[in-house]
């Protein structure tokens, strides 16, 4: 998990949002946390089906140092 710097510490809440990154590259979209317990345990890579995937958690407010922490663009600020 990466930690970002953020004025207040990250509270967990029912509307935070998660990202998950693979080693190759792929990228999910914003998952809710239903639709991650969806996804089950252990999450596995969508593109090459490894299961050691990097996520970071935050809340909507927090997404753009989200974005910024794991390399990744906002396709909806383009």
């Amino acid at each position: 998990m990466h930690f970002y710097r953020t004025v207040k510490a990250h509270v967990p809440s029912p509307e935070d949002l998660l990202i998950l990154k693979c080693h190759c590259g792929w990228t999910s979209k914003e998952l809710t946390v239903p639709e991650l317990s969806q996804r089950g345990l252990p999450w596995w890579c969508d593109a090459c089906g490894k299961r050691n995937l990097r996520f970071i958690r935050f809340a909507p407010h927090e997404r753009a140092e989200a974005y910024t922490i794991f390399g990744i663009r906002n396709e909806s600020e383009t």
